[in-house]
């Protein structure tokens, strides 16, 4: 190989990759929620979840954007296990839309012709469309035209009269060369994740004489099995749900490639046949194309009857990791990677991280000193979990994304302070609460455990109370704050006449601010939770009650140093 034709291969594969990705990341971006709503409704059983695979798959011309989007969607409540199997299948048959395009296409037609134009009028959309779905589907236009201008660039750069492989120590099509083979086609996907690009190279290189059709089915078994990795590198630090979509996938790759190896010169046969029937010819890279998708079909074929025992097979992996709450079930970076689908994780995660602190709470309140102390340890995990909210908002915030999602953002992260805090008031009033002495006066001990069980009955009500979702949210504060005026008269009155020591009286204030702000933020929370499942960012809360809401947490600032201490 000389320089030329090796800067020549190097770049036709750059701009392949550039290419799928601007078409990729174009297509999802101008999709918007149509993604989102296809795989929401077109997925109640897994043969619909194959159908839709294989359509989405085949449009954004990416089985990893699909197997990306997939986890997040199992991470989002929107697909099931099951469902979520029916679509990775799908994709697999969808992913050889890319072989199609290259065979039919990229040696019919000169590609310049169609390529250029097509980056000229994606530059044209992109440039007049500011930020909307107009210049992503601009992008989407160039990418694809990017993408035939690096399979021209790659047909050059394998001409063999400037490119000769050692081939003829390889011999015949033996088992041991064609897992040599295998490997190529694994290490290929797994190096430039694209099944795609690997396709592209075997196909060009096929069709210029330089590897016989035996090697290069054998590349794209491997090239089969190389979109795992994908998959692989998903799992790290992903949630168990997409740990287990994952490993469906990379069982079912596996599955495909052994079935393959067995059957290769029975199936090399039958594509010969499917060509001739079709009226395709002998082209090798047509020959490809066919088993590309052979070996797909046949594979979703044998794995159909087995979704449902593969989905409980794997619903029984990865079970130590839903026992820590402190970790995130609905967030990590595949979902990240799909903005309208962080929207739905983040209100996924964000109930959690509410049932837990209002579960902080109610235990802050209860008069057993056991339940309060598990208050300090859902504290924790609230903290926890927030500062995992922040850092998949800011992995959200640095893709492309539309004003919808940009707008609702801050009020996600607004719901999750709001729970933060009241984990943390939970925290001081169990603080408070284990160096109190009992109240001797018996009308403030009744108004103080009437309080407490008013606070019982909202924090109960709070997330699902008509009021709030109707817009009461500031008159159910303005009745809540009171109650809180009377008992904080009590307590002041106690504490003149002497019934209750002036240290005591303190005590009792501050214990009667904890729960006063604890019922404020779960109010608050529900205020919000309601807004952002309508997609509405203003707020129905008045900017006064925000504001002594902030001056209550600075004022209880010194109290959490005795916590944390």
């Amino acid at each position: 190989m000389t320089v030329a034709s090796f800067l020549s291969f190097a770049g036709g594969i750059g701009l392949f990759l550039l290419g799928m990705r601007l078409m990729t990341d174009g297509l999802k971006l101008a999709a918007g929620n149509a993604l989102r709503d296809i795989l929401a409704h077109w997925t109640a059983t897994p043969l619909r979840g194959i159908v839709a695979g294989t359509l989405i798959t085949a449009l954004v011309q990416s089985s990893g954007a699909v197997i990306f989007a997939t986890l997040g969607f199992v991470n989002a409540g929107l697909l099931s296990l099951t469902q979520a199997i029916g679509v990775i299948l799908g994709s697999s048959i969808g992913s050889t839309s890319t072989s199609w395009l290259v065979a039919l296409v990229g040696f019919k037609l000169d590609l310049l012709l169609l390529a250029l134009p097509a980056v000229a009028l994606g530059a044209l959309l992109r440039i007049s469309g500011g930020s909307g779905r107009r210049a992503a589907f601009g992008d989407a236009i160039t990418g694809f035209g990017v993408f035939f201008i690096g399979i021209d660039v790659l047909k050059g750069s394998f001409d063999t009269a400037s490119l000769h492989l050692p081939l003829d120590q390889f011999g015949g099509a033996s088992l041991l060369n064609l897992l040599i083979f295998v490997l190529i086609g694994v290490v290929l996907t797994a190096l430039m994740q694209s099944s795609g690009a690997s396709l592209a190279i075997t196909l060009t290189a096929v069709a210029g004489g330089l590897i016989p059709v035996s090697f290069g089915a054998a590349v794209v078994i491997g090239a089969n099995i190389g979109t795992t990795s994908t998959s692989i590198i998903a799992m790290i630090g992903a949630t168990p749900d997409a740990k287990r979509a994952a490993l469906g996938y990379v069982l079912f790759k596996l599955g495909i490639a052994v079935v393959s190896l067995v059957l290769l010169t029975p199936l090399l046969w039958l594509v010969g046949k499917i060509s001739q029937l079709l009226g395709l010819g002998d082209s090798p890279a047509v020959l490809l194309a066919i088993l590309h998708t052979l070996i797909n079909l046949i594979g979703v074929i044998l794995m159909r009857p087995l979704i449902e025992p593969l989905a409980r097979f794997l619903e029984s992996c990865f079970q130590v990791l839903e026992g820590d709450e402190s970790r995130p079930r609905h967030l990590d970076r595949n979902v990240a990677d799909t903005p309208a689908m962080a929207l739905e994780a983040l209100k996924l995660e964000l109930a959690r991280i509410g049932t837990i602190a209002q579960r902080a709470a109610t235990g802050a309140l209860s008069e057993m000193p056991a339940k309060r102390q598990l208050g300090i340890q859902d504290q924790q995990t609230v903290r926890t979990l927030m500062l995992a909210v922040g850092e998949f908002v800011t992995q959200v915030q640095r893709r492309e994304l539309t004003s919808d999602v940009v707008g609702a953002l801050p009020l996600a992260l607004r719901i999750g302070r709001h729970y933060d805090g009241m984990a943390y008031s939970a925290g001081v009033l169990t603080q408070l609460l284990q160096e109190l002495e009992p109240v001797a006066d018996e009308s403030l001990r009744a108004a103080l455990l009437a309080f407490r069980e008013q606070a019982r009955r909202l924090l109960a009500e709070a997330p699902t109370s008509a009021e709030i979702a109707t817009g009461g949210a500031a008159q159910l504060l303005e009745a809540w704050d009171e109650a809180y005026k009377t008992l904080k008269a009590l307590i002041l009155q106690a504490g003149s006449d002497r019934r209750l020591p002036i240290s005591q009286m303190v005590s009792r204030l501050d214990e009667a601010t904890a729960v006063r702000r604890m019922v404020q933020q779960s109010i608050h929370a529900a205020a919000h939770t309601h807004q952002l499942g309508k997609a509405v960012v203003s707020s129905d809360i008045p900017a006064e009650a925000e504001a002594e809401t902030e001056a209550e947490e600075t004022a209880l600032e010194p109290l959490s140093d005795t916590i944390t201490s």
